[in-house]
């Protein structure tokens, strides 16, 4: 073997050498890069159903949008329409207004209220007193006993009523139409 043969083996050894050292370091590279593309892949795959997710949550809300729209403009058809019934009915309050302050009045616009019929203070705290004046006052009148009555205002005005009744007419005769019954 020649000079020339040993050092074209060694350049030959030298670069088959550098080579496969090449080799190996694109082999890494390469492992890596399918590392990344797996995880990229995962990436993706998840930024896919992030946007499905997305999409769906998108339909719903413009169904919903939808919806709201179509009921906001029922309520606003229903208040424009309720409007113009205001509208109309204030227009005929003000009309109605000037032909009564037009005409002659024969008795005042606003007439004074009703009073309350003056009843004795026991009655007003007594219920049974109630319950006894009304049996007393229906024997007198030989009238069956009343059911009693709910509002506290309507019964004190029964009870007056039955009270004048009552002392209106005579004891004796009470008695004796109580004892004609029996």
């Amino acid at each position: 073997m020649t000079f020339v043969t040993l050092l074209l083996q060694t350049l030959f050894s030298v670069l088959v050498i550098a080579a496969l050292a090449y080799g190996v370091r694109l082999n890494r590279k390469l492992v890596e890069l399918r590392d990344g593309q797996a995880a990229f892949a995962k990436a993706v795959g998840e930024l896919d159903g992030a946007a499905s997710r997305a999409q769906a949550a998108l339909e719903t809300l413009r169904a919903s949008t939808d919806t709201a729209q179509s009921e906001l403009a029922d309520r606003i058809d229903e208040a424009r329409m309720l409007a113009g019934r205001l509208e109309v009915a204030a227009a005929d309050a003000a009309t109605a207004l000037k032909r009564l302050e037009a005409a002659p009045h024969p008795r005042p616009l606003h007439p004074e209220p009703a009073r309350e019929a003056i009843v004795p203070e026991d009655v007003r705290r007594e219920p049974i007193i109630i319950q006894r004046a009304l049996a007393r006052a229906a024997e007198a009148a030989e009238a069956p006993v009343p059911a009693p009555i709910e509002s506290s205002s309507a019964r004190l005005k029964r009870v007056a009523e039955l009270l004048r009744a009552a002392d209106a007419e005579p004891a004796p005769v009470a008695r004796r139409r109580a004892g004609a019954r029996s």
